[in-house]
């Protein structure tokens, strides 16, 4: 059925903000090791030191490679990072990296990447809230670990990045190449206007609209709102 056209009648338009679609921002320093291993810590019973093997095959850029050597069987010792954010309670985060166990190793084990909150700044005091791991045990080739929709927990007020390879025996080492590390972190829904922050948000203007289809004007009262 065909509608007549007619001159448009002047309808209430109500524009919204919407939100933005940036990029969240990554927390590790010297996530992808493009020429040296500064940022990162060894634990005790660890090394590590700066590798040419990029996990895409960058040869302007580099990895960082990881020796355990604890002497116990079933340890994990790596490196870590305690990074330079505020943790926002409530807020979800996530977490990844490029991770690869070398071939040809005498000993066995598996390599992890995780985090761990603290309920003061600069990574001390008690640990807050679970310490999510991602692993793998596959040898010889790069493989992608990633954790998303994870929450800070309550009391969080700073957060400690690991990377490590895992000795299944004791005694000699386990090694293991990290690259392009990442934990990023996302506002709860409505967060930044606590502090006059609407950098994520724009304004549209609704479209410009020149003809629509006759309606009656009795029935302007049940026209719902034109969402921009």
């Amino acid at each position: 059925m065909s509608v007549s056209v007619r001159s448009a009648v002047a309808l209430p338009v109500v524009c919204i903000l919407v939100a933005g679609t940036a990029t969240a921002q990554n927390y590790i320093l010297n996530a992808h090791l493009h020429d040296n291993d500064l940022s990162w810590q060894a634990e005790p019973q660890a090394a590590a030191h700066w590798s040419a093997e990029d996990a895409e095959g960058d040869l302007d850029s580099g990895s960082l490679e990881v020796t355990n050597s604890h002497a116990d069987p079933h340890s994990g010792q790596g490196v870590t990072q305690c990074l330079p954010l505020v943790p926002i309670p409530g807020s979800i985060y996530g977490f990844g990296a490029r991770v690869k166990s070398l071939p040809g190793q005498i000993r066995w084990g598996s390599v992890m990447i995780g985090t761990r909150f603290h309920d003061q700044a600069n990574c001390r005091g008690n640990v807050v809230g679970t310490e999510p791991r991602q692993v793998t045990q596959t040898v010889g080739s790069w493989v992608v670990l990633s954790k998303s929709g994870l929450e800070i927990p309550a009391g969080a007020l700073s957060v400690l990045f690991l990377a490590f390879p895992v000795k299944v025996d004791g005694g000699g080492t386990l090694v293991a190449r990290f690259d392009d590390l990442y934990l990023q972190m996302f506002l709860p829904l409505g967060a930044d206007f606590d502090n006059g922050d609407t950098s994520a948000w724009t304004a549209q203007l609704p479209p410009v609209i020149t003809e629509v289809p006759f309606v009656d004007r009795n029935q302007i009262a049940n026209i719902s709102r034109v969402f921009c």
